[in-house]
């Protein structure tokens, strides 16, 4: 059974924690429908106008949620097991110029992205080179930013150097980003724009020419979801699931499998007689946890292209032609899809476009004994719709068609551009599976993709067109990405003009920001706009959905506000609240630097987190430690303490946001 917040006692309480950007989520819905299948009763905590304050732990397990709500009235919610989604850790570890403006965390820029506040036309390094970190700097190349680079500062999960997926790197590489593994020193503005971003790798400091860094991570293994302390059925859950599963398939299916093992945690440990339920939960926690660590496999088990020169070296191309994804006869008689995704990762997207069941994505699926796997391509079922060409978020399939004894071949390209599709007839320059140019080939059309009289469910094409090209055929498996050849150095670069036109917005306002006239749009965050002009300030970085951090106050026509929760209108009057100073504190609200915490830690001979915590007063400050925990819990680990205390650890400190009660309104 599920009920709503206003009762007071739940057995299981699923609380938002601060900024999450969709609630409820995947997860959410899949752990309350579970555990109310169980015989417990779950309650949401979180959304518009319900904003939950904290967790006081009780003796022996579960807690008490505070929560208040549009009204202002606090609510007490008991519950016996306590499960808080929060966002992904994605503050960077401290360095000179780390509390810069002009370094934002990645949900903060993807918002930014979203409400078109920015015009991306300069570089930008992204830190982290996780699926979301990849993803966004790959997105900022195909809207013309001219550089991107991510840099990667820990480079050991297992067998890879690098988070995210083979072909997510594979995408951004083709588009021109480059990786680069390396520390951050420092970053320090050289001009109104471009800043120089010092970073050391293992051959020195090297400086890369930076406007923006965007700070994604994962900087550390994470689990995703643990309980602290243990035994305690107080748990947290990273909330990576966007609305829409196409957003980010991996984080959508994770979110699942965690909900679901949590789920089958909790009623193990509420429910006293499980009876038959309890060979359907333990089947559950199997089949999650199997899958779970399938998913997590592409980073024992990486592949990593080869090159020799421009040409895919020899013993990966033959990997290439023999993977199971790719055709194998059908390409010579006509154009037939090749998934080539030759890593174990969580995405079925390409298999769920397919009208025809020709692409079975047999990699998370639990087999029995020796049952081998099935392929992932059945070309003779193949139609050449091209539907999973579109409906891959990383362009990785292709068609192919390589007619036997003939020179020329055709490849059929996903066209990602802003602008139209070129036109039949004209040139595209081909690209290698690292970026390099291979050569040209001849448009002979293009289309959108053939849909069938009955649409997949959830289908999202991420593109309009089919862009069928013409290669040479020893071409064919060697070009997997195409762009516009380069105009003349003297030629009119319209595609530059086109990224920096600002539209004409009739709804700009004049407002005053500290006795300086400024014209920005009407009815957007104050924070927002900030950024817009390029007043961006470094108390904004966390651009909270809710408010929760309380650090960019300012003063709105004599009152104090939050910036991120005033809009603007015509005329108002705003100053700033206090002086910001960039810094590269571990603790900006506190101003606690990495080495005082380190000193005090080694003198103290604090051995637990929560020591460490307590005694430096670190996390206590105005953003109630979203911005210094994460790393705070970094920085011990390398000092060393345990990791697997170090990670496993959840800070239960009331409140986590700031809060003052009306005695008056609690319920």
């Amino acid at each position: 059974m599920i009920r709503n917040f206003h009762s007071t006692r739940f057995d299981v309480a699923i609380v938002a924690g601060p900024r999450l950007p969709e609630w409820p989520t995947v997860g959410v819905r899949e752990l309350s429908s579970l555990v109310s299948k169980f015989g417990l009763e779950a309650g949401w905590v979180g959304g518009e106008g319900l904003f939950a304050k904290g967790v006081l732990p009780a003796d022996g397990s579960g807690g008490l949620a505070l929560v208040e709500d549009a009204q202002g009235r606090a609510h007490r919610i008991q519950a016996r097991a306590v499960v808080r989604f929060v966002l992904p850790d994605e503050t960077p570890s401290p360095f000179e110029g780390s509390s810069h403006p002009s370094l934002l965390l990645g949900s903060t820029a993807t918002k930014l992205v979203d409400d078109r506040a920015f015009v991306w036309n300069e570089p930008v390094s992204i830190l982290g080179s996780g699926n979301r970190a990849l993803r966004f700097a790959r997105g900022l190349l195909e809207r013309g930013c001219p550089e991107v680079s991510v840099i990667e500062p820990f480079a050991a999960w297992d067998g890879k150097r690098y988070a995210g997926w083979e072909v997510e790197r594979r995408r951004f590489e083709i588009l021109g980003g480059r990786i680069i593994e390396a520390i951050p020193v420092s970053f320090q503005k050289v001009g109104s724009a471009i800043g120089e971003f010092r970073v050391r790798d293992q051959r020195g400091v090297r400086v890369i020419e930076a406007a923006k860094i965007v700070s994604f991570g994962p900087f550390s293994p994470t689990e995703g979801f643990k309980e602290y302390p243990p035994g305690s059925l107080l748990f947290e859950i990273e909330q990576t699931a966007p609305a829409a599963r196409a957003g980010d398939p991996e984080g959508w299916m994770l979110e699942e499998e965690r909900a679901r093992v949590l789920a089958a945690r909790i009623a193990k440990a509420l429910v006293p007689e499980l009876g038959s339920s309890r060979d359907e939960i333990e089947a559950i926690l199997r089949r999650s946890r199997s899958r779970m660590k399938r998913m997590g496999r592409y980073l024992e088990e990486p592949f990593e292209l080869a090159f020799t020169g421009k040409w895919t070296a020899g013993a990966v191309l033959k990997n290439v032609k023999s993977f199971s994804g790719v055709p194998k006869r059908a390409h010579f008689e006509k154009p037939i899809a090749s998934v080539e995704c030759f890593e174990t990762i969580g995405c079925d997207l390409c298999e769920r476009a397919c009208p025809t069941d020709a692409i079975r994505l047999d990699r998370l699926r639990s087999r029995k004994g020796d049952e081998p796997p099935r392929s992932i391509l059945e070309e003779t079922a193949c139609i050449s719709c091209g539907l999973c060409v579109q409906a891959c978020p990383s362009a990785t399939p292709v068609m192919v068609h390589e007619p036997e004894g003939r020179s020329m071949g055709k490849v059929v390209f996903s066209w990602r551009e802003a602008d139209e599709p070129p036109e039949a007839g004209s040139f595209l320059t081909l690209l290698n599976r690292k970026g390099d140019a291979l050569g040209t080939g001849r448009v002979l059309g293009h289309r959108p993709p053939d849909r069938p009289s009955e649409t997949p469910a959830g289908l999202v094409l991420f593109s309009e067109f089919l862009v069928e090209v013409e290669v040479p055929t020893h071409l064919v498996w060697e070009a997997r990405g195409v762009r516009r050849p380069r105009a003349h150095a003297s030629a009119v670069d319209n595609e530059f003009l086109r990224q920096n036109a600002r539209e004409f917005l009739p709804d700009r306002v004049e407002i005053s920001w500290n006795g300086e006239r400024r014209f920005v749009r009407n009815g957007i965050p104050i924070s927002t706009a900030f950024f817009e002009t390029g007043y961006q300030r470094s108390s904004d970085r966390l651009l909270c959905e809710d408010g929760s951090c309380g650090l960019c106050e300012v003063e709105v026509d004599g009152l104090k506000q939050l910036a991120c929760q005033t809009m603007v209108r015509k005329g108002m009057a705003i100053k700033s609240v206090r002086d910001e100073a960039a810094s590269d504190d571990l603790c900006p609200c506190l101003g606690i630097q990495e080495s005082a915490f380190l000193e005090r830690v080694e003198q103290g001979n604090l051995l637990s987190v929560d020591a460490a915590l307590e005694s430096t007063g670190l996390g206590s400050g105005r953003c109630h430690g979203q911005l210094c925990v994460g790393p705070a819990k970094r920085c011990l680990e390398r000092a060393g303490l345990d990791p697997n205390e170090v990670r496993g650890h959840l800070d239960w400190r009331f409140p986590w946001s700031d809060w003052k009660i009306d005695p008056g309104k609690l319920q």
